[in-house]
């Protein structure tokens, strides 16, 4: 979604301001490191968006960057759109900060404070002891219904062996 200012306002794309109208992604824009908001201003958007066309994506390699890893080290800069489709990257949406690959055991501001929560896994329903055949899981577990083309599974906050045996299990139906 694209978002257009003047003088910090926000206007409509139609509006009369010209070449003084700086048009942005609405997500680009509210997560840029120095971009904020008062009441119904925004500032430091020019700047950022000047420093930001200077910067290339970790993922893609395309200048115009804007989100940077949260972790102090890290030089990695990525396009909000890139970053999201990154499932290893870390989010804090109250502060609108992330954590890249390499740093996602690192902690977010939205962490620091709080007692560190165990979160509850949902695991994968197992097969006896290690995968031999397909037939192995056909006994166990079957589509409810259907055929497994017409279903969308996401395994974003499964660990990287459930991932393994969902991809076998679709794999092998």
């Amino acid at each position: 979604e694209m978002v257009h200012y003047h003088n910090g306002k926000q206007v409509p794309a139609e509006s009369g301001g010209g070449a003084n109208v700086v048009h942005s992604h609405k997500n680009c824009m509210e997560w840029a490191p120095d971009v904020y908001f008062e009441d119904d201003s925004v500032f430091n958007l020019t700047p950022e968006l000047t420093r930001s066309k200077r910067i290339k994506c970790a993922c893609c390699g395309v200048k115009g960057a804007a989100l940077g890893c949260f972790d102090k080290g890290c030089r990695k800069s990525f396009h909000f759109t890139c970053a999201k489709l990154i499932p290893e990257c870390r989010w804090d949406n109250e502060n609108f900060v992330m954590l890249c690959p390499l740093h996602q055991s690192s902690k977010l501001p939205n962490e620091v404070s709080q007692p560190q929560k165990q979160p509850k896994r949902i695991t994968a329903p197992k097969c006896p002891s290690q995968v031999r055949s397909s037939q192995a899981c056909s006994n166990n577990w079957k589509w409810p219904s259907g055929s497994p083309q017409k279903w969308v599974l996401c395994c974003s906050a499964l660990s990287a062996a459930e991932k393994v045996y969902i991809l076998f299990s679709l794999s092998n139906p």
